[in-house]
């Protein structure tokens, strides 16, 4: 659970500060690449981990997880005066596993719907009828429109013709896959071909849903088309 409390902040550092880690200094590492100061950072629960800093600029270049795991940041970049991670590779103790994680866009203070923080959820999952079917759009600069039916997406150009069909099926209450039947024919990435749905809120104008493709996942809110 600290863990991903921790990662839930783009900068440990900052989510040291804001999580009341203490910060112990211990002895210096030099590796045959970088001089480092080394940083013990333990939370109130006895949850630690060690941070090692370039003593040429001061950016943190490892941490290091009581589990043996660790997180390599790579390169930095700045934006409107907003220092981001924009690449880390993350190592995984016992196994030659790793993850690599490339920043590919930066949109600072774009405005986000309120739904992304609501829970409609009350005694059970039940999506209504008017999101589980109908005509929307999304709010994003694509603008995007389709239509849901009960077992199809269809979506639309510029001209309000169907350029591109998608069957579709509910899994249980509140997830769905979408298939394009074309991309699998034309022998297309099928992982790629297919999108998994979750609608994780709604009021009467739109919802909001995680969906996931092949390596790629997003949030995204859609609205109501009139």
């Amino acid at each position: 659970m600290e863990e991903i409390k921790l990662k839930t902040y783009h900068q440990v550092q900052y989510a040291y500060k804001a999580l009341g880690y203490k910060l112990t200094r211990l002895p210096d590492k030099k590796f045959e690449n970088f001089d480092c100061y080394v940083v013990n950072a333990a939370a109130e629960n006895g949850y630690t981990t060690m941070n090692f800093f370039d003593k040429t600029n001061f950016r943190l270049l490892m941490i290091v997880y009581p589990n043996g795991n660790k997180s390599l940041l790579m390169e930095y970049l700045f934006k409107d005066q907003v220092l981001f991670n924009a690449y880390i590779i993350n190592t995984f103790a016992g196994s030659g596993e790793k993850q690599v994680l490339k920043l590919q866009q930066i949109e600072l203070n774009t405005p986000i719907s309120g739904l992304w923080f609501n829970c409609p959820y009350k005694d059970k999952v039940a999506i209504p009828p008017h999101i589980m079917t109908g005509k929307f759009e999304s709010t994003s600069g694509d603008k995007t429109v389709f239509t849901r039916t009960k077992d199809a997406q269809d979506y639309y150009d510029d001209q309000g013709k169907i350029d591109l069909r998608r069957s579709l099926k509910w899994a249980n209450d509140d997830t769905y896959g979408l298939m394009d039947e074309q991309a699998v024919r034309d022998k297309d990435d099928p992982a790629a071909a297919g999108i998994l749905v979750r609608i994780i809120s709604w009021d009467d104008n739109g919802y909001v849903c995680h969906w996931i493709t092949g390596k790629y996942t997003d949030t995204q809110d859609y609205k109501i088309k009139k």
